[in-house]
């Protein structure tokens, strides 16, 4: 018969390496010199983990070999893969571990017949159903706890944008607003007339100019810094779109200046 794995115990031990995992990165976060740069390639090395198209590996591959090593996860490629298929079969999929488990053929006597699970088959023999394994339940947890840390390290990212955007000013805000393609709405008063204003590309991206029609360098260049300040609040693809607007508006800005 094969040994039932206390699920619960293991499910605890998991909570503990997650603090464990928070624990380490809060203490090497405090003491980095670069610290966006730690964060963003603590989130690309778990991003990694879990997503085949960004490290392709081959199905069923087991070796020495630690892709992801560089990156301080010392998974060989073989664990990579067992920790994928239980990423999408249990986080994606959503299908309980505890229904997981294979049946093998026992004697009648052997079974609790009022608690285990159990059928028979057209020969009059008992199979009973045993948990997962101790491998399947390993593979479980691991990409449970990678997961659950993936995204305390995402929140973690919202919650520093948000703490830094107390200093920016409601124009600044408005063009974080448009730029990550979020909505704003009447009631939210002079927030409103900012990203309705930001909203007009003629009005992000042409030159400046002062109250008698002619163009301003000195506002002009107050835009592209204003641009400029709300880059790094901004997502990949936000920051993309932000970078290009500026490079069209410094153009522009180098014509006038002929």
């Amino acid at each position: 018969m094969k040994k039932q794995t206390n699920l619960k115990s293991r499910q605890l031990g998991n909570e503990q390496e997650i603090d464990s995992l928070i624990k380490s990165f809060d203490d090497r976060y405090s003491k980095s010199n670069d610290k966006d740069t730690l964060l963003k390639r603590e989130i690309e090395a778990h991003e990694l983990l879990f997503d085949n198209m960004k490290l392709p590996l081959i199905a069923g591959a087991s070796s020495n070999n630690r892709p992801l090593k560089h990156l301080q996860i010392y998974y060989t490629d073989g664990e990579i893969n067992k920790i994928r298929d239980s990423y999408i079969k249990y986080i994606v999929n959503g299908d309980d571990i505890k229904d997981t488990g294979e049946y093998f053929h026992c004697k009648k006597e052997e079974l609790d017949l009022d608690n285990d699970i159990y059928f028979i088959d057209n020969k009059n023999r008992y199979f009973k159903k045993f948990p997962p394994s101790n491998i399947e339940i390993h593979n479980y947890i691991e990409a449970n706890k990678r997961f659950l840390y993936l995204n305390w390290l995402r929140t973690f990212v919202k919650g520093s944008i948000r703490e830094s955007e107390k200093e920016l000013s409601l124009q600044e805000k408005a063009l974080i607003s448009f730029y990550e393609g979020d909505i704003i709405t009447r009631d939210k008063g002079k927030l409103y007339q900012h990203y309705s204003h930001y909203s007009t590309t003629s009005t992000r991206i042409g030159t400046e100019s002062d109250k008698y029609g002619n163009f301003s360098l000195t506002r002009t260049l107050n835009k592209i810094k204003r641009i400029e300040k709300i880059i790094p609040h901004l997502s990949e693809s936000a920051q993309k779109t932000a970078i290009d607007e500026v490079k069209t508006l410094r153009a522009a800005l180098d014509k006038e200046t002929l």
